[in-house]
């Protein structure tokens, strides 16, 4: 009896259609407002936003039933090790060849004749994200990053406190309030922070700090408010940059 070769097509990562329908799935809720991709150091990226609203909308994306947290975080995993690796290189070539020979190296290698194929894929994945998922403001942020030697913000957590008894003649608080923690990382002074590979997520270098903040809706008013400002004002000067440029370039043009 004649045996059935098995004609199953190499893998290399998750399918590119799960791959790419993640990548549509985070670039339209980070237009809706709903997520963003937060650069914490130089080339590590983390998704911010209801993990549970990207499991919802991807399944449907694909047209099945509601994933399962393990599978939409091996997709997540995936995309976002592919845009640190893209950041890293800067090229998607050299990308390419740096996710074939670190995080795809073991399937490319079993694939033996067939790897043109499996390199096909990567850079196919590459090309998603590079045109999708990659900016210039995150290019711009990067270099920043992985150049500073200051205290760099890491996260931001918040704690609901409902009650409170210090043990004093006071009594006890027993209106809720909130407790910021604003988690950083602080450089050693003259040394720049250490660049990880950039096939490993969410790296932090370093024992992460913590700044805890009490805060009533007073206090949060006061922050929105502030921050608010400094962003139309970074805003503001990013545009004046660019106008610049462009009158710089013209100018430049006419001689």
């Amino acid at each position: 009896m004649e045996t059935k070769k098995e004609t199953s097509a190499p893998q290399v990562g998750v399918p590119f259609a799960e791959f790419e329908a993640t990548v549509d799935t985070v670039v339209k809720l980070k237009e809706e407002g709903r997520h963003f991709l937060f650069l914490a150091a130089p080339y590590s990226l983390r998704l911010i936003g209801d993990l549970d609203r990207l499991r919802i909308d991807l399944s449907k994306k694909l047209g099945r039933e509601t994933l399962s947290k393990r599978d939409v975080g091996r997709y997540l995993d995936e995309v976002i090790t592919v845009a640190q690796v893209c950041l890293w290189s800067g090229k998607e070539d050299r990308a390419a060849k740096a996710l074939e020979e670190s995080v795809f190296k073991d399937e490319v290698r079993k694939a033996k004749e067939r790897g043109l194929e499996l390199r096909r894929m990567i850079a196919n994945k590459v090309a998603c994200v590079m045109s999708r998922v990659i900016t210039e403001s995150m290019r711009e942020r990067a270099r920043r990053l992985s150049q500073t030697a200051a205290v760099r913000l890491s996260d931001v957590e918040i704690d609901l406190i409902y009650q409170r008894d210090s043990g004093g003649g006071d009594g006890s608080l027993a209106t809720p309030f909130l407790r910021l923690g604003l988690r950083y990382l602080e450089a050693e002074a003259g040394v720049f922070f250490f660049r990880p590979p950039p096939w490993i997520t969410d790296v932090e270098v370093g024992a992460p700090r913590r700044f805890d903040l009490e805060c009533d809706e007073s206090d949060i008013d006061l922050l929105v408010y502030r921050l608010l400002l400094a962003k139309r004002l970074l805003a503001q000067a990013i545009e004046e940059k660019i106008h610049r440029t462009g009158e710089q370039r013209a100018a430049a043009d006419r001689v």
